[in-house]
């Protein structure tokens, strides 16, 4: 009887940790919030979810919150939003959110920048949104 109940609790238990801590599942019109790390406390608002020619599943984010940024030769400012990103939905249900009842206040409009990647048939991020918002910081840095 041991034994068995011993097989049965690490099969339990495997089954608690292969579920990725943080998962949350992608959801249109909703604030989720980034629970940890450098982004901690950020909001996301995620605008519109569609599938594309290749059948991948794009979760399309606006981030409410305080980012500083430093240009060589201009200084540092910050950023209060950062406007339409087109996220993998995998990516995004893997990046530590949470639902948040919060509602979205932001003056970000994601449409504006949902149409100029449409027409430039832009491309989908496959990092977490902590990982998306530091790329897009870096690149603003580098003047890309």
């Amino acid at each position: 009887m041991n034994r068995l109940m011993s097989m049965f609790l690490l099969a339990i238990a495997g089954l608690i940790f292969a579920t990725p801590a943080g998962a949350v599942t992608a959801v249109s019109e909703q604030t989720y919030v980034i629970n940890s790390g450098q982004y901690a406390g950020h909001l996301i608002w995620v605008d519109r979810i569609e599938r594309s020619n290749d059948g991948r599943e794009i979760v399309h984010i606006a981030v409410d919150g305080k980012f500083e940024v430093n240009v060589p030769g201009h200084g540092k400012f910050y950023l209060t939003v950062i406007g339409h990103s087109p996220v993998d939905r995998e990516a995004f249900e893997n990046s530590d959110l949470s639902l948040s009842n919060t509602e979205w206040n932001s003056s970000a409009s994601v449409a504006e920048g949902y149409e100029t990647w449409k027409d430039d048939e832009g491309g989908v991020w496959t990092l977490t949104v902590s990982d998306v918002i530091a790329a897009t910081i870096l690149a603003i840095e580098n003047g890309l």
